[in-house]
């Protein structure tokens, strides 16, 4: 008795597994956009140049790869494009190459990224814009997260971003936590 009862046990744990969602089923999106010159070589810091890979775009095959440096990699399903994302751990201190994969990616679609913001905060995530008045949510939809080694604390009313390189661009949050125009003595615009 005790081994039929133990046996039907088995069979009925995995009969759940095998019909219980999975998260390799789970469709997954861009939690931001991202900006590439190259498919094969992306950075996690996201320089804002070049193409635009829009935030909620489907993406299959996620993973992160130590061949030759750390790699985060995924496919966008449109159209079937692979990518390589180079992770340096120095510009995202506390963050492993995991973690960050899982920043990068959610599985909440465009609509859900962008539920709550107003249509002024949604067209400039689909620009690839920041404009006055956007929360921090908006922000980070809009322009990914701020390199950490920059703006260690979300919490902070000033992150800076790349934009190449050479150029940095700080974006300023008044005590609501909505982006303003920068100071009147720095030259930096939203």
């Amino acid at each position: 008795m005790r081994f039929h009862c133990a046996r039907s046990l088995a069979v009925i744990v995995l009969f759940a597994s095998l019909c219980a969602p999975s998260a390799w089923a789970q469709r997954m999106y861009t939690a931001y956009n991202m900006w590439y010159e190259k498919p094969d070589h992306l950075y996690a810091i996201n320089y804002k140049k070049g193409t635009m890979i829009p935030a909620g775009t489907e993406v299959s095959d996620v993973g992160v790869s130590q061949d030759r440096r750390p790699m985060i990699v995924f496919t966008t399903v449109k159209d079937g494009q692979m990518f390589k994302v180079e992770f340096e751990e120095k510009y995202h201190p506390g963050f492993s190459l995991t973690d960050y994969t899982q920043k990068m990616f959610t599985s909440k679609s465009l609509s859900e990224l962008t539920k709550g913001m107003s249509k002024e905060e949604t067209q400039a995530i689909k620009d690839g814009k920041l404009v006055v008045g956007m929360s921090k949510a908006a922000v980070i939809v809009a322009y990914g997260y701020p390199p950490e080694h920059a703006t260690a604390n979300t919490e902070s009313n000033r992150w800076t971003y790349w934009l190449d390189r050479f150029r940095k661009k700080v974006v300023y949050f008044n005590d609501a936590g909505r982006t303003r125009k920068p100071p009147a003595d720095v030259a930096n615009e939203l």
